[in-house]
């Protein structure tokens, strides 16, 4: 006989609790650190159209976060002028968003591999990379789930709020770490399908 979890949902402040087989998803109006952004219909046409963001930093000044379902297998000398990517094939990179689109960061999964980087969520570790400076680039690609991530999206003050408002984003939260843990090459490539592999499975 299959399995049919059973289904509770709580009602707490601003968001829901999603309660299926002991996992708690949380389901808010407004995001938190962590949180998981999906575009709706309403950014149809827009560079947003159907992408999932993953917001590291939110606060009543700024939001910054990365796409993560945007991503493309490109040669490592077209990111890091100077590396002699001879016979070495190319390695998926993400596409985090239209803001410097130039600029390079690292989300680090399970463990830190460079020091003093800040642990933006349990397990997960952010680095950025500063203009010129070297770094481990085949090291990094050995990890089959770190992710290097080209640009970020970012919003003013009360600007993610407001288009939330507009019904521009649902917020979800699943465990980031779960997300993450993940293949680099295992994508998906729309919010439903992450929404069925990760909130509704």
């Amino acid at each position: 006989m299959a399995f049919s979890p059973k289904i509770s949902i709580f009602v707490a402040l601003d968001s829901h609790i999603l309660r299926i087989n002991s996992i708690l998803i949380f389901i808010n109006m407004y995001p938190i650190n962590g949180s998981f952004l999906l575009a709706t219909d309403v950014l149809s046409g827009s560079y947003f159209e159907d992408t999932v963001i993953f917001l590291v930093e939110h606060s009543d000044e700024s939001s910054f976060g990365f796409v993560i379902n945007r991503s493309a297998r490109i040669p490592i000398d077209e990111v890091f002028a100077g590396f002699n990517a001879k016979k070495r094939k190319p390695f998926r990179f993400f596409y985090g968003g239209p803001v410097q689109e130039d600029s390079v960061h690292v989300l680090e999964i399970g463990k830190p591999f460079f020091e003093h980087t800040p642990e933006i969520s349990s397990g997960i570790w952010l680095k950025i990379v500063a203009d010129n400076e070297q770094i481990p680039i085949l090291d990094l690609f050995s990890n089959d789930t770190t992710r290097i991530i080209l640009g970020y999206a970012g919003w003013s003050p009360d600007q993610l709020h407001s288009e939330i408002d507009q019904g521009c984003w649902e917020v979800v939260n699943p465990h980031p770490l779960e997300i993450f843990s993940t293949h680099r090459d295992e994508t998906f490539n729309t919010p439903a399908e992450f929404k069925k592999n990760y909130i509704l499975s």
